[in-house]
């Protein structure tokens, strides 16, 4: 039996997840950033308003880790598919070769 090949877009995808992580990351740093200026300059009360201060951080950082979710998905599942496709191939040249 052949090796299965993993398509380079597979690779691309990963990459991809790995870029919006990386994003991600540095928008939490962003928004910490955002927040420290406001406790220090005094107009934000860490106490009193922690529902902003959750609500900013998931405004600003879910979008970013679910495009890298769904990228990563989006490469197991092209994985996947090549495997079967190549394992139906496989068994598909067995049988004409009989």
């Amino acid at each position: 039996m052949k090796v299965v090949k993993t398509p380079s877009s597979v690779y691309v995808l990963y990459a991809l997840a790995i870029v919006f992580l990386c994003i991600a990351t540095f928008e939490i740093f962003g928004c910490y950033s955002d927040i420290r200026s406001l406790i220090d300059s005094n107009d934000l009360i860490v106490s009193e308003n922690m529902t902003f201060i959750i609500s900013y951080y998931l405004e600003h950082v879910s979008v970013y880790f679910g495009i890298a979710f769904l990228l990563y998905a989006a490469g197991v599942i092209s994985a996947k598919l090549n495997e079967v496709h190549q394992v139906v191939y496989q068994m598909a040249e067995k049988s004409t070769d009989k």
